[in-house]
């Protein structure tokens, strides 16, 4: 399954979702096509009362699907139900725990017992809920202590060096080192399960009413048969999904969610498996296989597309060619007539910007990227357009002890909270996206200007008064009578989150606190590694910003001249982050700009050990508090949990207890609840907003964009509907007479 938003590159050409967002009529807006899919979803629950959970009264969690019948694979074969039930089959194989697998079982699109297949004959714990514990250890049940949920010690290790598992017997002594108490002779620097449960979830104790989300049985997941996973062939060109929520919105949201597909080529897809038993050794078959893994789809050979066109030749970081797919279905209908003039489109990896804007400027290059080096040239030019992207770059700490102690350059220091705080208020976020990017605006918060908290409104989050209100407070801008400012406007306006005076006074205070926790020994040289994926002239004019801001911010601290960033080139500095090998890196999250709400359960509060997609390494939200007040009431849970229920998850069941669903609210409400987490999670420093992504370039004279302003969903309206102003030939003819000039 594909994991980074380069390998969707190719997936984009190759392949096409039941339904499609493309440029409407009138070129102002989108509009919604079956591709994959013959017509739009059906609403069939009443179909499956008394099935897969759905009750009478229910409605919007079953739908049916009738499957274009003219879809085929390149090579011709067609492509039938039983090509969907194989590949979900895949996708949610017990043998294979597929990273995109939570696409199908979390949030909102969670298909009935998909979780429970894919963790068939597994050990699973479920919340004790209503039960008590002490019955059930009467009783002579086991009860374990979500270590990790409750506490936060995912990661941590014992005395002799094992990690502590997340469920642990409430009888089990075994002590761990909470790596967030800095001093490890303090008191809970070391704990165990017991001691969780009998000194504070045990009846009597102060988290007692937290019991029943924290404590927890344990048992051997059963095996759950695939005919009781909610898909469902009707037909040969007809599936049904039935969904464990109904979906809000219908009429948007199924259509969104079902804008890709899950398909793989059943033949070459088992071509590609290997199979290994417990001990790790290959074995011959999957069924002897305890862990299945694949390459489908890493190289040509191992690559089937059923899209507009067919990867035709590949060369991991150099070059890949797409050619038209005659086999696809929409060259022999109407509907597309006109649109997909592009037979052959070539990606060339042009390593440094002045090689691929010179190819560009001699005609061999259809559209080039530009940087902020080119804005003062090309910035009037009326061959540029700007591509808004729902990215926000950003710079993220690891703030795991251990790991940080294993690098011996003294980085650990960045787990001082003021430590992080003072760099993110070194940064002049303005002259940073100014000086080192073509397009980019400042950046202060996680999620950028491109996400609509009300998808039929369009109102932005950004421009929301609690995503305001969020970022003012957390930089510090006052407003209100007798402050600075008057209006929450003006002091978001006004807003920079640069104070290097503060940074100085926070590097001081950091210094102290480091000194006095045992961290630091106060003299050695301070070393922080800054991974960056290549080292080319931008790469070194960011980290040298950077490395100039920090020196300034230690200024006046006991760090002054002891301290310093360091640039490694590591390609795969994302992976060396997960590992804990990393200090600091860049790091870059967007995409589902219509559906924000999940993103912080999906990206940022994950998995603190990197095991999922977090990267602030040894942030653990699990052990962060957030409390509400509704309605008079307060309501105090983890961040992590908090983001689980925006995630419309139906795990946090204290929330849902006291305040219901997250989706029962509209959406200024969930707009609100949101925003506040956003804040939260910021104020722990634990990454810095930088800048928001916008893409500037220049689009060859060749060329011919569909509209010249984007489009949400649809941005300029991509290659469907690109149309030439020579073909290949006459274009060759033309740059051999003629000079471009943009």
């Amino acid at each position: 399954t594909w994991e980074t938003s380069d390998d969707r590159i190719i997936l984009d050409y190759t392949s096409t979702g039941f339904y499609a967002f493309v440029v409407n009529s009138a070129k102002d807006g989108y509009s919604v096509v079956p591709e994959m899919a013959a017509d739009f979803p059906l609403d069939v629950t009443a179909e499956y009362v008394g099935q897969y959970g759905v009750a009478e009264g229910d409605a919007n969690k079953a739908w049916r699907i009738a499957l274009n019948q003219d879809a085929v694979w390149e090579n011709g074969e067609k492509i039938t139900a039983d090509d969907y039930i194989y590949s979900m089959q895949q996708q949610l194989n017990p043998k294979m725990l597929n990273r995109r697998a939570d696409s199908f079982y979390d949030g909102d699109f969670d298909i009935v017992n998909a979780k429970n297949y894919l963790y068939a004959g597994q050990m699973a714990y479920a919340p004790l809920g209503d039960a008590v514990a002490a019955d059930l250890l009467a009783a002579g049940q086991e009860v374990y202590v979500d270590m990790y949920g409750f506490w936060g010690l995912a990661g941590a290790l014992d005395a002799e060096g094992n990690e502590a598992a997340q469920y642990i017997s409430v009888t089990d002594d075994v002590m761990y080192r909470d790596l967030g108490v800095e001093d490890e002779k303090a008191d809970e620097a070391w704990v165990s399960a017991k001691y969780l449960y009998d000194n504070y979830l045990a009846a009597g104790q102060t988290y007692e009413s937290y019991a029943g989300q924290y404590l927890a049985t344990g048992s051997v997941a059963p095996e759950t048969p695939w005919d009781s996973v909610g898909l469902k062939k009707v037909d040969d060109y007809t599936i049904d999904i039935i969904l464990n929520k109904p979906v809000e919105e219908a009429s948007f949201y199924m259509p969104y969610n079902l804008s890709s597909t899950w398909l793989v080529y059943k033949p070459l897809y088992e071509e590609c498996k290997t199979f290994y038993d417990a001990s790790g050794a290959e074995v011959d078959s999957e069924d002897k296989a305890e862990k299945v893994t694949t390459d489908y789809c890493t190289t040509l050979e191992k690559s089937i597309g059923y899209g507009p066109y067919k990867l035709t030749y590949f060369e991991l970081d150099k070059q890949f060619t797409l050619e038209r797919n005659d086999t696809w279905f929409g060259y022999k209908s109407d509907k597309y007539a006109g649109q997909y003039q592009t037979d052959r489109i070539v990606y060339t990896v042009i390593a440094e910007q002045a090689t691929r804007l010179l190819a560009f400027l001699k005609g061999e290059l259809d559209t080039v990227g530009l940087v902020a080096a080119d804005m003062e040239k090309y910035a009037s030019s009326k061959y540029i357009s700007y591509e808004p992207q729902s990215y926000t770059t950003k710079i993220s700490f690891n703030t795991n002890y251990e790991k940080l102690l294993e690098h011996g350059t003294n980085s650990q220091v960045v787990v001082i909270d003021e430590f992080r705080e003072a760099f993110a208020l070194a940064l002049d976020r303005e002259e940073f996206a100014t000086a080192y990017t073509a397009a980019g605006s400042a950046g202060y918060g996680l999620l950028n200007y491109m996400y609509a908290y009300n998808p039929f409104t369009g109102a932005l989050y950004r421009d929301s008064a609690p995503a305001k209100q969020a970022l003012v407070e957390l930089y510090g801008v006052e407003y209100g009578e007798g402050k600075e400012y008057a209006t929450l406007d003006d002091a978001y306006a006004a807003m920079t989150g640069y104070d290097m005076a503060a940074a100085q006074e926070l590097m001081k205070v950091a210094y102290d606190k480091a000194v006095a926790a045992g961290i630091y020994d106060g003299v050695s040289p301070v070393e922080i590694d800054f991974r960056v994926y290549n080292s080319d002239t931008i790469y070194v004019q960011m980290f040298t910003y950077l490395d100039t801001q920090v020196k300034e911010a230690v200024k006046g601290s006991g760090f002054e001249g002891k301290l310093s960033l360091k640039m490694t080139v590591d390609p795969d500095y994302y992976e060396t982050m997960y590992s804990g090998g990393a200090d600091m890196i860049f790091t870059t999250w967007g995409g589902a700009a219509l559906a924000p709400f999940g993103m912080m359960a999906q990206v940022y509060t994950d998995a603190s050990d990197g095991s999922g997609n977090q990267m602030e390494i040894g942030f653990d939200t699990t052990k962060i508090m957030l409390t509400y007040t509704v309605d008079g009431k307060e309501v105090t849970d983890s961040l992590r949990n908090w983001t689980l229920w925006a995630n419309n998850s139906t795990e946090v069941t204290t929330i849902i207890g006291a305040l219901g669903e997250f989706a029962d609210y509209d959406y200024e409400t969930r707009n609100a609840f949101y925003a506040k987490m956003e804040q939260a999670y910021l104020s722990y420093y634990v990454t810095t907003p930088v800048y928001y992504r916008n893409v500037a370039s220049l689009e060859s004279q060749k060329v011919n964009l569909p509209v010249d302003t984007y489009l949400q969903l649809v941005g300029f309206g991509g290659i469907p509907f690109m149309t030439y102003n020579y073909d290949d030939a006459a274009w060759a003819d033309y740059i051999a007479n003629n000079t471009l000039e943009y």
